[in-house]
């Protein structure tokens, strides 16, 4: 029997289909699983709103990526600092060290200095009395040796007054006495070594002063450069072959560079060429720029012309040899 609006149906148990009778009761009594089914179906999530929560996630994750390099880029940069800055102070406390040092190594100079004047004075007050009676002395030999020259004096008259020019670093008057007394000045060439390295006391600077002259007259073109060319000549010959050209002060090189190159222009008409140069004369350049130590000053095909055009002069070699051809004469 079911009630059907306001009316009861009534119907034999045979005439009941089974299927309406699980549905019916389905529905009266729903299940767990059921109620289940129908909330989810009831509450479908709007599919914008997750695309939207998730592309939220992904810039809170880029943010936070960002960040994190941003943190690690600061704290090595901050580190790299700390390094820099503890090395430097390093650096200045190791410099602060040495010129402590140094202040204190100067002012143990400054003390000892000012402990040696006394000393230093009475070395020069009796180097000033040395000189004065080397002056007097000077003098008096002088008188002697003009005495001995008019009464045909020998050797020892014309070797004091070589040591009183060379004492008193006279180089022009040197070159008058070797021009007014050119036999005797052949035979003492031994002398007049001696006496420039022994008395003088900047030697290349006298010889300097000597070629000087000679290389200013040559250029002004004035009577007599031969004979002058040769007494000069004698000089360089004594003394260049005695002295060490590594051992002349900068001055002094940089001067005889500016000579000598004046020298090779008069020589040669501002040409390169070593032509219609004596053989005497281009010795004495040779060995003016080997004693002068000014080899890298010249073009060595300019300095081995001249070797070759005058190697038949007896002293060629020893100049070749002095300038670094020794292998390039092997065969003269």
């Amino acid at each position: 029997m079911f009630k059907k609006g306001s009316s009861f149906l009534i119907c034999s148990a045979s005439e009941v289909n089974p299927l309406f009778v699980f549905v019916l009761v389905r529905n009266l009594f729903p299940t767990k699983e059921s109620q289940t089914t129908k909330m989810a179906t009831d509450y479908v999530p709007n599919s914008d709103r997750v695309n939207n929560f998730f592309n939220q996630l992904e810039t809170r994750k880029s943010l936070l990526t960002t960040i994190t390099q941003l943190n690690k880029t600061l704290t090595d940069h901050f580190a790299s600092l700390d390094n820099s800055l503890s090395s430097k102070s390093q650096t200045l406390d190791t410099q602060i060290e040495a010129f402590d040092a140094q202040i204190k190594k100067t002012l143990e100079s400054f003390e000892n200095r000012e402990n040696a004047i006394p000393e230093r004075e009475s070395t020069a007050a009796a180097r000033i009395e040395e000189q004065k009676d080397a002056a007097i002395a000077d003098i008096e030999e002088a008188a002697a040796a003009a005495a001995e020259n008019r009464n045909g004096g020998g050797e020892r008259s014309l070797s004091v007054f070589l040591r009183t020019c060379c004492r008193r670093v006279d180089s022009k008057g040197l070159i008058r006495f070797l021009l007014a007394k050119r036999k005797e000045s052949v035979v003492l060439r031994a002398d007049i070594a001696a006496a420039v390295v022994e008395e003088c006391v900047d030697v290349m600077s006298f010889v300097l002063d000597a070629l000087e002259e000679f290389v200013e007259m040559k250029v002004e073109g004035k009577v007599g450069m031969a004979d002058r060319r040769w007494a000069v000549g004698i000089l360089i010959q004594a003394v260049l072959p005695v002295v060490d050209g590594g051992g002349v002060a900068n001055s002094v090189r940089e001067r005889a560079a500016g000579v000598v190159e004046k020298w090779k222009g008069a020589m040669s008409g501002g040409g390169e060429s070593g032509g219609g140069v004596g053989a005497g004369e281009a010795a004495m350049f040779l060995q003016a720029v080997a004693g002068f130590g000014l080899k890298d000053k010249f073009e060595e095909d300019y300095l081995m012309k001249l070797v070759l055009e005058h190697a038949t002069r007896r002293d060629m070699a020893k100049v070749a040899l002095a300038l670094g051809f020794g292998d390039k004469i092997k065969g003269l």
